[in-house]
């Protein structure tokens, strides 16, 4: 799967600081609710246990100029998708909108590949953009969930069990796009898109 978030380090005068970036299910709420950019980053740095060198956590944040506080809200707020997801995504979308608007575009070797349960096509001759690995498991995913009932749906907390909150997001966002090509205005996915 994707990488996990990294830790970051920021040089701040005579101090450096490095912290892990804080999920958007931690700053999101708490962005919503600060009475400003300061305030927030004062909560978010609380929360994300940070490691300070060159001078003690207090004194450090006592001089902390006003001008550190964009850098700081933009290292401690991890994004909603990393642009490594983004671009994923974005890979995905150019082979699902290929795959639904041109079903039959797959060349011989491609087919012969999917018949031997080797997965999607993504031979150098085949037309289709290729499918990114991520992909694929949405799709898998995507297919089981589309032919279970309604109530069902208790099952996707273990489907998503062990990804880290990013991860499930991603996936999450893949599982829509893999959605919003089924429920196109001019009807369903192609036969086998799914399977």
């Amino acid at each position: 799967m994707l990488a996990r978030q990294e830790t970051k380090r920021i040089e701040l005068g005579g101090a450096a600081l490095e912290l892990t970036p804080l999920e958007p299910g931690v700053w999101e709420p708490l962005a919503a609710r600060a009475d400003g950019a300061a305030s927030l980053c004062l909560e978010l740095l609380a929360l994300a246990a940070p490691v300070w060198s060159g001078e003690p956590v207090r004194e450090a944040l006592e001089r902390l100029p006003a001008g550190a506080v964009p850098a700081l809200l933009e290292a401690l707020r991890a994004p909603w998708l990393s642009p490594a997801q983004e671009e994923t995504l974005e890979r995905l979308r150019l082979y699902l909108e290929a795959r639904a608007d041109f079903p039959g575009l797959d060349c011989a070797d491609c087919a012969a590949q999917e018949r031997a349960g080797e997965g999607a096509p993504d031979c150098a001759a085949c037309p289709l953009p290729p499918l990114p690995p991520e992909g694929w498991e949405a799709l898998r995913l995507a297919g089981l969930l589309r032919s279970l009932p309604p109530e069902a749906g208790a099952l996707l907390p273990g489907l998503l069990a062990g990804r880290t909150p990013g991860e499930q997001r991603f996936l999450l966002a893949a599982w829509g796009l893999v959605h919003s090509r089924l429920e196109r205005p001019h009807g369903p996915a192609p036969e086998g898109m799914l399977e």
